[in-house]
């Protein structure tokens, strides 16, 4: 049981928001992948060959879809990405009987992106060109009086330019003074 994320990205090819509706892809030996998705994304998800997809809207629960899908797969073991899935994921697998336990599957997730293909090679070449180009824009742009927040935004703005996707990991991380030692400080009006 895949959620929105990098491994589904990964698997899939797809980016979605992880939001307060449950997306999920739902992997197994014996079927093809299925995903449960809002309708709101269903074109989207359709791009995707081979899948079944089950979908609701803000009308119907998706407890509803959930326990369509037990039909399907009733009482298995599911694999979860521990370190990401949430209550409500958890929650509608196990209520709907689609799982009978739980196991961490990070591992096997991250076996199958450890090793990258050519083309992954050039895109992560590609990535660190475009911070390493957005991070000189923005150094040349700092001076005395200027925030932390004002060089974050510059930052971003520049990851942009540079041919960034529209979703950064985190929000850039400026820190100066005392907080240039915090490794995870968020960055403040501080000049």
């Amino acid at each position: 049981a895949v959620i929105p994320g990098p491994n589904m990205q990964y698997l899939t090819g797809l980016e979605f928001h992880l939001m307060e509706r449950p997306i999920l892809l739902l992997i197994s030996k014996n079927n093809n992948p299925l995903m449960v998705i809002p309708q709101l994304e269903e074109n989207r998800a359709r791009k995707l060959h081979g899948f079944e997809f089950f979908t609701y809207d803000d009308r119907r629960d998706p407890k509803e879809v959930f326990s369509i899908v037990s039909r399907i797969h009733k009482g298995c073991n599911v694999g979860v990405e521990r370190r990401r899935i949430r209550f409500l994921e958890l929650d509608l697998l196990e209520s709907s009987k689609i799982s009978k336990s739980f196991t961490d599957a990070d591992d096997l997730l991250s076996s199958l992106r450890v090793k990258k293909t050519q083309n992954e090679v050039n895109y992560i070449r590609r990535a660190v060109k475009i911070a390493e180009m957005a991070l000189e824009k923005t150094l040349s742009n700092v001076s005395a009086g200027i925030t932390e927040e004002q060089i974050a935004s510059e930052l971003t703005i520049q990851l942009m330019k540079a041919g960034s996707g529209q979703e950064l990991p985190f929000f850039p991380i400026v820190s100066s003074g005392p907080n240039a030692a915090d490794p995870h400080a968020f960055t403040t009006n501080k000049t």
